[in-house]
């Protein structure tokens, strides 16, 4: 489990287990932001494509992802 530093009011955690990897993703702002996926490209990895396990579509991972406010996202890869 890698658990980062808020950054801009994003608090992100993410669990990896037998080449599977799951990351939560909390927007705590009541404003739109933007997640800047490179900062958590260690735990990315190679990915180019995870799912978002809400409504089964797809997120790109090779760009930045818009959180809408106070949303949380689980995107799993």
């Amino acid at each position: 489990m890698t658990q980062f530093i808020p950054h801009r009011g994003i608090y992100v955690v993410a669990r990896q287990y037998r080449g599977k990897t799951v990351m939560t993703i909390l927007n705590g702002t009541p404003y739109v932001t933007t997640l800047p996926v490179s900062r958590y490209a260690e735990v990315i990895g190679q990915h180019r494509q995870g799912k978002n396990i809400f409504c089964g579509c797809a997120i790109d991972l090779t760009k930045d992802i818009q959180l809408q406010p106070r949303e949380s996202l689980i995107i799993e890869f």
